[in-house]
Order: structure tokens, then sequence, then C-alpha cells
């Protein structure tokens, strides 16, 4: 009965999303019915963003007015990319609650990288750790911060360190490689969590490496 009943709903539900479509076009794209050839098209269209919409939504991470402070410093830096500081207890289970499917953490294994990895698996979130100490970051970490950033399978994604000292940083220098302005990318990094100790290390380094942004 539970299967009928269910199915019954999505006729009902695929019929009403037609009529909205229809209603729509005609009001507000001003289509009307002698649109034989691509009137089809255009209520697929309306349609799919109609049934997209809700879903599209729920891979966004949350704003900060709907995280606890058990989350340090949260800081929803685009729609599918957050940042904090540590992860205090029940933080893991409310990252589970709000969707997002991976962390990626940066702290060393001194501060609980293990502790967190098994939580974070537990709750059926991918981890990932890009160890970052006092030291500037080897090659190797900025690729697989690029490549962890990149593959939206991963997102909603966390980024965070302690403080998200050391997130903002990656953050800035991931900015400059892709060709943002200096200015724009240290900003974005300060937001983030960057501070001044950190960002004279990124901007004596990019001096450094001759950057080409400044």
């Amino acid at each position: 009965m539970y299967a009928i009943n269910n199915l019954a709903l999505s006729r009902y539900s695929a019929k009403w999303s037609a009529f909205n479509a229809r209603t729509l076009a005609r009001k507000v794209l001003g289509v009307n019915e002698t649109s034989e050839i691509l009137w089809p098209l255009i209520v697929a269209a309306i349609i799919s963003l109609l049934v997209l919409q809700p879903a599209m939504a729920a891979e966004q991470v949350p704003f900060g007015d709907k995280v606890s402070k058990n989350i340090i410093n949260y800081h929803r830096h685009t729609p599918q990319v957050a940042t904090s500081g540590k992860l205090l207890p029940g933080a893991v289970d409310e990252l589970k609650q709000h969707g997002f499917k991976a962390v990626l953490d940066m702290r060393t294994v001194k501060e609980g990288t293990k502790e967190e990895e098994s939580a974070v698996r537990e709750a059926g979130i991918e981890y990932y750790n890009i160890p970052i100490d006092k030291d500037w970051p080897e090659a190797d970490a900025f690729v697989r911060f690029r490549s962890i950033l990149e593959n939206q399978e991963n997102y909603p994604i966390l980024i965070h360190c302690g403080s998200a000292n050391r997130v903002g940083m990656m953050w800035s220098a991931y900015q400059l490689e892709n060709g943002v302005e200096y200015e724009e990318a240290i900003l974005e990094g300060r937001t983030i969590g960057m501070k001044p100790k950190r960002e004279k290390q990124l901007t004596e380094t990019m001096r450094k490496n001759e950057w080409n942004n400044k």
C-alpha cells in the first residue's frame, strides 16, 4: 500500500509540476499554446528547474546562523565550501545533519587528526588530511589541496585547522595560483581566518617564487 501511495503521489506531483510549468511559461515567458514544437521542451526545462531546485539547495553549506559554536570560526565561503577552526564534541554529528560530504583537516597528528578521522568516517563523511605545521607547506600539499577542492564529489566540504589560520593561508595561495588579484586573494584569506604571521609567510614566499600576482 505504501508503494502504491508513493506512485500515486509521484504521478500527482508530476501533473501539478506540469500545470505550474505551463502557467509560468504563459505568464512569465509569454509562451502560448500554439508553440507546438517548442512547448514540450519549455515545459520539460521548467519542470527540471522546479524538481532540481530543492536538491541543489541541499548541496549547499549552511550559513553561520545555522551552525553551533561546536564548529569554531565557521565561515560559509562559497555555496559548496565552508571553513572553520577546531571541531568540538558534537560537531561531526552536526556536519552530518547539514549534509557535508567531506572534511579536509589541515592539522597535524599531534593535534588529534586520528581521532577526528575515526569520528568523521564513522559518520559516513569522507575525511582528508593535509598536515600543515609552522613551516611553509611542500608543493605536494598544494597539489592535493587543489585536487580535493576541485572534486565536486566532495561537495559540500568543510576545510578546517585549529583556528582557520592555516586554511586562510592555503586558500589565498590557491586563489593566487588561479590568477586572482593579490588584494582580493589576501582579503579572502583574512576573511577565513588568516593571521598576520601566516600572511607574511605567504607574501614572502610569493615574492621569492615570483608569482604573477602583485
